[in-house]
């Protein structure tokens, strides 16, 4: 991932995308572009890359041993990714899913710990956590725009998405949204993956019991 470079490792690589070797190709991947320097970017060509349509995607999920409904609920949380949505087939995404989404919803109604929701979801994978929250959270704003559910990556979920959004406003979700993005791109740093999630599953907890809290801060 050419956006994990840091500004160091960026200017490094700016002599060598101007003069490169002869008969070389360099190839920078990246899902998020618009993190490079632009220094770096313009120095490039973009080829982007996009996911098939979606009835190939189905149809290669479902010659994988996928049942069609499985394949379309993990072909919209990929992204449209067929590849992607296999991976988190054989990871046993959704039932991982749906305890991430039982911990949102016991800690909004006051029934669970935040603590011990963290040290759950750090044990389910801390990235792969903060990864669907921040498409829960997406889902949230746009249920709260008046979207149907074919219109969310958790279509399967509408319903209670749409329950649980009821109890917070569009700055709430926009702010926790902008929140979990930012603590998503901590991950693999310094900071201590299970204090992180702690940080943001008590601001969620508190967003909720106490009306003033955001999980923005």
């Amino acid at each position: 991932p050419a956006d994990a470079l840091n500004l160091n490792a960026a200017n490094s690589l700016l002599k060598l995308l101007e003069e490169p070797s002869p008969d070389s190709h360099l190839l920078l991947v990246s899902a998020q572009p618009t993190r490079l320097p632009a220094t770096v970017r313009s120095r490039c060509a973009p080829v982007p890359f996009r996911p098939p349509a979606r009835d190939q995607g189905l149809a290669w999920l479902t010659s994988q041993a996928l049942a069609p409904a499985q394949a379309q609920v993990l072909l919209d949380l990929a992204g449209g990714a067929p590849l992607r949505a296999l991976a988190l087939a054989q990871g046993d995404f959704l039932d991982r899913r749906e305890q991430l989404l039982q911990d949102l919803e016991a800690l909004a109604a006051g029934r669970a710990e935040p603590t011990a929701c963290g040290a759950r979801w750090k044990a389910l994978g801390a990235g792969l956590a903060l990864g669907w929250w921040q498409t829960c959270l997406a889902d949230l704003i746009r249920l709260a725009f008046g979207a149907g559910a074919e219109e969310t990556s958790n279509r399967d979920l509408a319903a209670r998405l749409h329950a649980l959004g009821k109890g917070l406003n569009l700055k709430q979700l926009f702010d926790s949204l902008e929140a979990v993005s930012a603590g998503r791109n901590l991950l693999g740093g310094p900071l201590d993956e299970l204090l992180l999630l702690e940080d943001l599953l008590i601001r969620w907890f508190q967003m909720w019991h106490n009306p003033r809290v955001t999980l923005h801060g």
